[in-house]
């Protein structure tokens, strides 16, 4: 029987009594022995081992379930230990239909069919059951179905070296779906760049901040009696004579610190002949203000 005792010191010592008894024929008690246990250390590590589960269960159901990051959890043998509510949510599957199964199998009976291209990604996720010796990453693309939407996702897994799921691996799923959104509107807007710059019917130069030309268009080009790729990647000082050449380097400095467009009537001497140009000079920013050419 487990109880409390109150020392004279006034520590309080938990203690396990055990008691025997020895009857005698008539079944009378003619002797009992009493054995007093001090189990306070005991219930110290029992409380402490308590607490540990409690932050335990803390960081699964308070952090990591709540995460907008896919978690899986697999253990030495490649089963399923646990897996987060963003992986449901991304994957279309339950946490109580697949803890426990193997990946390699759920893999193959349940999602890689979710997946544009199922061989790559399956290829992918099995070279790390083979070898777990590495860290995966790579980009997968989810198609809409039944209980999930279209998403783009960047897997990342790595093996686990210690305590209870060592030898396992835990694989991350990041949606990258904005950001692949994003890079096609970049993608979309430079191409929507390029046909004006070459379709503007004016010459047009596109210069670094120090000088070096990112690119002329066809016209621009013409002029200086050649092609773009003539001129990209050379400084106005390859291009022109120094007296010219400090002439603009000193316009586009001036540019650079302007919020203004700056106008400019020149006579330019040309490869060919002399012309008279109308030239504005304007700074392009990036979202950060920071200065990325003129």
């Amino acid at each position: 029987v487990p109880y409390q005792y109150l020392t004279k010191g006034g520590d309080v010592l938990d203690i396990l009594l055990s008691a025997i008894s020895e009857k005698d024929e008539n079944g009378n008690v003619k002797l009992s022995l009493a054995v007093l246990e001090d189990i306070t250390e005991r219930k110290l590590a029992e409380e402490a081992l308590k607490e540990s589960e409690e932050k335990y269960r803390s960081l699964i159901d308070d952090v990591l379930d709540t995460s907008s990051v896919g978690i899986f959890i697999l253990d030495s043998e490649f089963k399923v230990a646990w897996i987060n509510k963003a992986t449901e949510k991304y994957f279309g599957i339950k946490r109580e239909n697949v803890i426990g199964k193997d990946k390699k199998q759920l893999i193959n009976s349940e999602i890689k069919g979710i997946f544009e291209d199922p061989k790559y990604f399956t290829k992918k996720v099995f070279n790390t059951y083979k070898d777990n010796n590495y860290i995966e990453n790579f980009e997968c693309h989810i198609t809409t179905g039944k209980d999930r939407e279209e998403r783009w996702l960047s897997h990342w897994s790595q093996p686990i070296t210690d305590g209870l799921y060592k030898n396992g691996r835990i694989e991350q799923y990041t949606d990258i779906s904005e950001l692949k959104k994003a890079k096609e509107k970049a993608v979309e807007n430079s191409e929507k760049y390029r046909l004006l710059h070459e379709n503007a019917g004016l010459g047009i130069g596109y210069y670094t901040t120090d000088g070096t030309v990112i690119s002329f268009n066809s016209i621009a080009s013409k002029d200086m009696n050649g092609v773009p790729e003539d001129f990209a990647g050379k400084s106005i000082f390859d291009l022109f004579p120094k007296e010219q050449a400090d002439f603009y380097f000193d316009r586009i400095q001036k540019a650079i610190k302007s919020d203004e467009i700056e106008v400019y009537e020149d006579c330019v001497e040309l490869p060919k002949q002399k012309k008279w140009f109308l030239s504005t000079y304007t700074k392009i920013d990036d979202s950060n203000n920071e200065v990325l050419g003129i």
